[in-house]
């Protein structure tokens, strides 16, 4: 049987229970768990899907070339801006502001999660420490739709869950309230652990 043979279809304008946009880190664990509780899930990515045979030990492709990113002369133009008073334009140059991959797995694919969650004190040193001049603590871009109760200054609320759309939930960094000094990768799947647990049972309720 073929890759595409043995893989679940969908008809475009069938129903299903989830439709999860990304698959990376959150995404990948969203859907597992969603799937596995007996929920039908479709996943939307742009890029391959990969096997085992799929990958090289190459070391100047993978690290140097971008060989798991798929991005083609980075043709995926982004917009960026540093302040919300700023006007977000196109920036120039190498790499662009949002380094991802393109493709089943999204960025763990190449990035393989090898980081240990941030403890409590690593979302507290601006806080604690105030800001460092000339320079920033902050290695990701993250905080864009941040997690909060007041959907005044916040976008979800603690189970991810957008304040002004109930069945939508955004599951990823962006509902991070602060940034720690190094990778949010199982930081990120924890919560999105925690979110599919949370989102079962809203929808068992008929909450969603």
């Amino acid at each position: 049987m073929s890759r595409s043979e043995s893989q679940p279809k969908f008809k475009t304008r069938e129903e299903v229970d989830f439709v999860i946009v990304g698959s990376g880190t959150a995404g990948g664990v969203l859907a597992r768990e969603l799937s596995t509780n007996g929920f039908s899930v479709v996943v939307l990515e742009q890029g391959q899907y990969r096997t085992a045979a799929d990958f090289k030990h190459d070391e100047m492709d993978v690290l140097i070339n971008n060989g798991l990113m798929n991005h083609p002369g980075w043709n995926d133009p982004q917009t960026f801006r540093k302040f919300e008073t700023e006007t977000a334009v196109q920036k120039q140059g190498y790499p662009p502001p949002a380094y991802y991959a393109r493709g089943v797995g999204g960025s763990s694919v190449h990035f393989t999660a090898n980081y240990w969650r941030f403890h409590q004190s690593d979302l507290m040193e601006r806080s604690l420490l105030g800001p460092m001049e000339g320079g920033t603590i902050q290695a990701h871009l993250l905080g864009t739709c941040r997690m909060g109760n007041d959907p005044a200054t916040s976008v979800v609320d603690k189970y991810h869950r957008a304040h002004d759309v109930p069945n939508l939930f955004i599951c990823d960094g962006s509902s991070f309230v602060s940034s720690g000094r190094g990778q949010p990768t199982m930081t990120i799947q924890a919560l999105a652990f925690r979110a599919a647990e949370h989102i079962t049972r809203f929808a068992r309720n008929g909450e969603i």
